[in-house]
């Protein structure tokens, strides 16, 4: 007998929002968290999101995603995103900082360093902006990470907040 699980509850406020749900581009300032559909599981939450007549989403995403924190890739393969994606800035600095993560990885028997670490060290350097974002978000995709969860410390008691990589784990959404 196989379990089924409900989907998670996610929540998107926005000044405005037209079509389906898609990664766009962004500023710095809107990278906090990294490259994706930005989410909260609370509902008063993303309506502070959408004031002055903005749109409030109702998401349900697919319970079996892969987060990004359980997850580890080869450092060699988030080298190779980075010297083939354009417009990347500080490129050298990443590559000289996912090498140095994958020697200290080799240094306790693992081949795969936290796959975190291609977008912490892209944030770090203020690189994840214009189609750069995307890109990461593709990538992960490409290797099976479909989201970051985050348990924030300034949210409220029990919110938990995610970062959408994966568009397709959208299971329904609708406006509330």
């Amino acid at each position: 007998m196989s379990v089924v699980l409900a989907p998670i509850i996610m929540f998107h406020g926005a000044h405005r929002w037209s079509g389906p749900p898609q990664l766009q581009p962004a500023s710095m300032k809107n990278m906090e968290h990294g490259p994706g559909l930005y989410l909260t599981s609370d509902e008063s939450t993303a309506r502070s999101y959408a004031k002055g007549g903005g749109v409030v989403l109702r998401f349900e995403i697919d319970p079996k995603i892969r987060k990004l924190g359980d997850a580890r890739i080869s450092a060699l393969t988030m080298i190779d995103f980075v010297r083939s994606t354009p417009r990347i800035k500080h490129r050298k600095e990443v590559i000289a900082d996912l090498l140095e993560a994958d020697a200290r990885a080799a240094a306790h028997g693992r081949d795969e360093v936290a796959a975190s670490t291609l977008v912490n060290l892209l944030h770090y350097y203020k690189s994840l902006t214009g189609p750069v974002g995307p890109a990461v978000a593709h990538f992960y995709v490409l290797h099976g990470v479909d989201a970051d969860v985050i348990r924030p410390s300034s949210g409220k008691p029990g919110e938990t907040w995610m970062t959408l990589f994966n568009l397709d784990a959208i299971v329904r959404y609708a406006r509330v």
